[in-house]
């Protein structure tokens, strides 16, 4: 007997050494489950560029791999593989994996693996981690208690993130930072998404109510939270919003009405369709509670979104150009009608869904409508059995909780945007839904997989163990390196919008490059730093310019071009790293040979991805007229060397000059065919004109241009200086006059129109222009020197240079930048290197990379 005890003794002492352990995994993967509910809402850190979708991605993926490897833990520990199976695992894999084959052969596998700033909840890493969150929850939350300590959880952490919301929205700022003292600012993004938020936390408020065995105090709490969670609703008002609620609340009354006649509860139903009432009120109002502040929010509507989805569809037909590319997508197919926004790149759809499928192709639509399918199906499946099970009927108001909440987001996801914390909601309530359904309707012994592991399958299971904790170990040190990239990138954008040093913020962008160097835009704003600090030299320098200062610029022209060059390598399907590095060689037009054309090629291939971007045309026009003010100029001093043409004569141009004034009109008119108000090509189309010596046309143009924007002082300036041109000083003076009113302290027209009047013999009314000029720019001494002429009863340009000549030279006195926001540009050139900045013995090729002399 005493053998036998003996022999039985360590299978004793091996159950109670695994039970704590047990416990203890059991307990680190519930509380992974917890945190992922309270922090992801809560969190916000402003040291990235995106900090509302990229912090809460670096919680989700850190306790979801915290859970599963211990999951993975307590099935190694307890010698036994359980695992729960549904048929929504099917439609969920069958997403999963053909969003996994999108982002693989997308057009930017960077952005659509691991996302792009501010859209990281599009990611396959997102959707990978919120899968495996999914299944995670789905396996390990198995009994009511933990599910109903979740629905608090969600509630009063949701409380907390709506009340700083709404304290927000009435300026009642309580963090002390500057930054965050915005009243539409709270922590789950922009404040229209705080009302999605507030409906989720609204309808789990509802469905508690709903509870057979509740305390009176209890329900006046939850009352008075749902008011709370409706007040920000109407507060927001956002009509998806209601509209989704409508159908849930709907889904609640019908819930609640098959229900036994004893457990029926006609105050429950009347609170409900009290506020179904007041959501078909607000959406007929259609007017926010309080108006106290306003918001404009700048998206595509439905009809364009799903205009762009269907001509993707003909793009790129099955798997679409990858998550996290609708940037692409839109680019090529840009509507016309975007009035103002015109030149904006959107980021997404006017819905989640749209944005999806425009992005996913056939087969991601397909493969989401069959989960969101299986999903209503299930739901009202589930629902459906309420009345026929006790157990069911018990815990019926968990099933509305999570029903609703998923099926409140479901609505929404249809006709609005979702972002981080709201997707993961999604996934949430589905997984908590689902394991709802297994605990109390699904047969457990069909339904889960429980194989106690021989040596067989314990040498499989290790590995698999084995290769999971790589798996997220990779993952993990992976994404720390980019949200460690993504951290140094941000310092480089802070250190440059406070005009800090230059230099360190190229030290921050290469520390960016260093961490994740398969990021475009790292690359294309690096090229930028490099550019800024060649011109920084050359401008502080001047005509001081030294050989090491020469050979300083060049480094950098080249390192430039070829920060450039490395953005096109990573993603040539973006059409701003051309624009970027057209950019940059027309910097060096008249320095480098052939720049003018690497630009315009540079330009070309961004309107095969842009074709519908009339600035793409503008700026090929653009630089064709400077190639023709370079010509000229050379065309003019050989003209001055053989001395032929008598001064003031007309000159001819060359066919081989004027060409490009042709060239030029041809692009300038694809702009205006494309967008009829342009203004920067309709104010190059007038100095078009001009060069051909057809100043009526040139007038003409300049009317049409006062007609789209008669309230710019520099659009009714031109058309001013073209009538001094042909001397028509009566309607010049009007013009100026006018430019005058709307900027009093708009030196050039005040320049001119105090020389019409002095002309006109008004000598006392310009003496007082030009005293308005002297304060505006008391160091210009060609101002005091016109200002001495009239005092002095001379002519005010007398010993001075004819004024339009002074104009066109580019000599303008305090010329001001435009305020009213549009895009308005009267110069040719911008960031124009000096000729003598580069040295004569460096010679760049295309891509800036130095040639020497003995390349061809």
């Amino acid at each position: 007997m005493s053998t036998s005890v003996k022999k039985n003794n360590p299978k004793i002492k091996k159950v109670s050494q695994n039970e704590l352990p047990l416990k203890i995994l059991d307990k680190i993967i519930y509380y992974s489950i917890i945190l992922s509910v309270i922090i992801i809402p809560f969190v916000y850190i402003p040291s990235v560029p995106s900090p509302f979708d990229l912090n809460k991605q670096l919680f989700l993926i850190i306790f979801t791999s915290i859970g599963f490897l211990a999951w993975f833990g307590k099935m190694s520990v307890g010698n036994q593989v359980k695992f729960k199976k549904e048929f929504i695992l099917i439609p969920l894999l069958t997403f999963l994996i053909i969003y996994g084959f999108s982002a693989w052969f997308s057009y930017y596998r960077e952005v659509s693996i691991w996302g792009d700033f501010g859209g990281q909840h599009f990611s396959l890493i997102t959707l990978l981690t919120l899968v495996v969150f999914f299944i995670l929850t789905f396996n390990n939350i198995n009994n009511e208690d933990r599910l109903l300590n979740i629905v608090w959880v969600i509630v009063i952490s949701g409380f907390f993130v709506c009340l700083f919301g709404i304290l927000q929205y009435f300026e009642i700022y309580l963090l002390p930072f500057e930054s965050l003292k915005d009243p539409f600012f709270n922590s789950i993004g922009s404040f229209y998404m705080l009302g999605v938020y507030s409906g989720v936390l609204f309808l789990l408020c509802i469905s508690l109510l709903t509870q057979d065995k509740i305390y009176v105090s209890m329900r006046l709490i939850l009352l008075t939270l749902a008011l709370f969670f409706f007040f920000i609703i109407a507060v927001v008002n956002l009509k998806v919003v209601y509209v989704a609620l409508i159908f849930c609340l709907s889904l609640f009354f019908g819930a609640q009405t098959i229900k036994n006649e004893k457990n029926s509860n006609s105050v429950i139903q009347f609170i409900l369709m009290l506020f179904l009432v007041f959501c078909v009120l607000f959406i007929i109002r259609n007017q926010p509670l309080i108006s106290r502040n306003s918001l404009v929010e700048i998206s595509l509507n439905h009809s364009t979104s799903f205009s762009i989805a269907l001509q993707s569809f003909l793009k790129e037909p099955l798997l679409g150009v990858g998550p996290g590319n609708y940037s692409d997508i839109f680019r090529l197919f840009r509507p016309d009608d975007l009035g103002s926004f015109w030149s904006n790149d959107f980021p997404k759809a006017s819905s989640y869904f749209l944005t999806l499928i425009s992005t996913t192709g056939i087969l991601g639509m397909l493969s989401f409508l069959f989960l969101t399918g299986y999903g209503v199906y299930y739901l009202f499946r589930n629902i459906a059995l309420i009345n026929k099970n006790q157990k069911v009927l018990d815990n019926s108001f968990l099933f509305l909780a999570f029903g609703g909440m998923w099926l409140f987001l479901t609505v929404v996801l249809f006709g609005y945007s979702l972002n981080m914390t709201l997707i993961f909601l999604w996934w949430l309530s589905l997984a908590l839904f689902t394991a709802l359904s297994s605990i109390l309707i699904s047969d457990k012994r069909k339904n889960v997989i429980n194989a106690k592991t021989n040596p067989r399958t314990s040498l499989v299971f290790s590995f698999v163990f084995v290769l999971v904790i790589i798996g997220f170990i990779s993952l993990n040190y992976t994404f720390v390196q980019k949200y460690v990239a993504a951290y140094y990138y941000n310092k480089a954008l802070v250190v440059n919008a406070r005009g800090e040093s230059l230099e360190k913020a190229g030290e921050y962008m290469n520390k960016a490059i260093a961490m994740n160097p398969k990021k475009d835009i790292y690359y294309s704003d690096m090229s930028n730093i490099l550019f800024a600090l060649a011109n920084k030299r050359a401008m502080e320098k001047k005509e001081d310019l030294n050989t090491e200062d020469s050979t300083y610029i060049s480094q950098m022209v080249k390192g430039s071009l070829n920060y450039s060059e490395a953005a096109i390598d990573l993603n040539s399907n973006n059409s701003k790293n051309y624009q970027n590095q057209a950019r940059i060689y027309e910097g060096i037009i008249g320095i480098l040979e052939g720049a003018a054309e690497d630009a315009v090629e540079l330009y070309e291939k961004a309107i095969e991805i842009d074709p519908r971007n009339p600035l793409l045309y503008h700026k090929i026009a653009n630089i064709n007229v400077i190639n023709f003010d370079v010509l000229m100029v050379k065309h003019l001093n050989q003209l001055k060397q053989q001395q032929s043409g008598e001064p003031g004569s007309q000159v001819d141009i060359p066919d081989e000059i004027k060409k490009y004034l042709y060239l030029a009109k041809e692009n300038v008119n694809k702009a205006l065919a494309i967008k009829e108000d342009f203004m920067d090509s309709n104010l190059l189309l007038v100095e078009i004109y001009e060069r051909e010596g057809d100043l009526s046309m040139a007038i003409e143009q300049a009317k049409k241009n006062k007609e789209y924007s008669n309230h710019h002082p520099r659009v009714i300036f031109k058309l001013g200086l073209l009538y001094y041109k042909m001397n028509r000083l009566d309607e010049a003076k009007g013009e100026f006059s006018y430019a005058v009113s709307i900027d009093p302290d708009y030196s050039n027209a005040r320049y001119f129109l105090g020389l019409i009047l002095d002309k006109q013999a008004n000598h006392e009314e310009a003496i007082e222009q030009f005293e308005v000029i002297k304060k505006l720019n008391p160091e210009n001494e060609e101002v005091a020197k016109i200002l001495d002429n009239l005092q002095n009863g001379r002519e005010a340009l007398f010993g001075i240079e004819e004024a339009s000549k002074f104009y066109e030279q580019g000599e303008q006195i305090n010329a001001l930048e435009d305020e009213s926001g549009d895009d308005v540009n009267l110069d040719l050139q911008s960031d124009q290197l000096p000729k003598e900045a580069i040295q004569e013995d460096i010679i760049l090729d295309d891509s800036g990379n130095e040639v020497t002399e003995d390349e061809d």
